[in-house]
C-alpha cells in the first residue's frame, strides 16, 4: 500500500464489473466476483522494471558488506571458541 487513498492505483481490482481499491474498499474481497486474469496481468506489467530496480539496489547496498563482515566476525569467532575447546583437558 503506497498512499492508502487509492490515488496509485497500485491496489486497484476488478470486483465483477466494478474497479475497486484494496487500501480503500478492502482489503477482503468476495473472491469468486474477483477478477484474478485481470489482476495477475496487471501485477506482471512491472516485473522488469522491478527486476532492474531490485538489480541496482543489489549494487549500491551498503547493508550486504556489513552483514558480510559481521558474517565472517560471527566466523571468526566460532573458530576461536572451537579452538578454546580442543585446547581444554578433558575430564
Amino acid at each position: 500500500m503506497v498512499d492508502g487513498t487509492g490515488m496509485c492505483g497500485g491496489c486497484r481490482v476488478k470486483i465483477g464489473e466494478v474497479v475497486k481499491f484494496a487500501c480503500v474498499d478492502g482489503p477482503d474481497f468476495d473472491g469468486h466476483l474477483v477478477d484474478f486474469d485481470d489482476l495477475m496481468f496487471r501485477l506482471q506489467r512491472y516485473k522488469a522494471t522491478e527486476r532492474e530496480a531490485a538489480a541496482k539496489f543489489d549494487e549500491n547496498c551498503r547493508m550486504r558488506s556489513i552483514r558480510t563482515q559481521r558474517e565472517g566476525q560471527r566466523d571468526h569467532g566460532d573458530r576461536q571458541r572451537a579452538s578454546q575447546e580442543e585446547k581444554k583437558p578433558s575430564a
